[in-house]
């Protein structure tokens, strides 16, 4: 409903909040279930997953999504901070090394913020 609500209607997130008596935010959340890959959507549907849980998923590629054997908000919230970390240390290698070649070789590196150690290629 709220799908078809914004595109036939072209209504606003907003608005269509205001019909259905919702928040915004919620309406945001309810279409990011969307870009769930189906397996997932159906298992949210049998209640097999949480909600909660489906709307971090939903923030991953689909093929990670269903890489996950029982989806749970830590596995999930850990995967998303582990690819948050990655996409930020290559962002910013490639800033310091920018003439350099770009998969050198697999090297750990620790995070000086908190501490941890991750695999990176650079």
């Amino acid at each position: 409903m709220h799908v078809r609500l914004i595109k036939e209607e072209e209504l606003s997130q907003s608005e269509v909040a205001k019909m259905m008596k919702i928040s915004q935010p919620r309406v945001s959340r309810l279409l990011q279930l969307l870009k769930l890959h189906p397996t997932i959507l159906k298992k949210v549907l049998k209640e097999e997953v949480r909600v909660s849980t489906a709307y971090l998923l939903s923030r991953l590629p689909p093929d990670e999504q269903v890489s996950f054997k029982k989806p749970t908000l830590k596995a999930v919230g850990a995967k998303l901070r582990d690819l948050a970390v990655s996409s930020e240390l290559k962002t910013l290698l490639e800033t310091v090394l920018p003439d350099q070649p770009k998969e050198i070789e697999e090297r750990e590196v620790i995070c000086p913020g908190c501490g941890e150690k991750f695999k990176v290629g650079i």
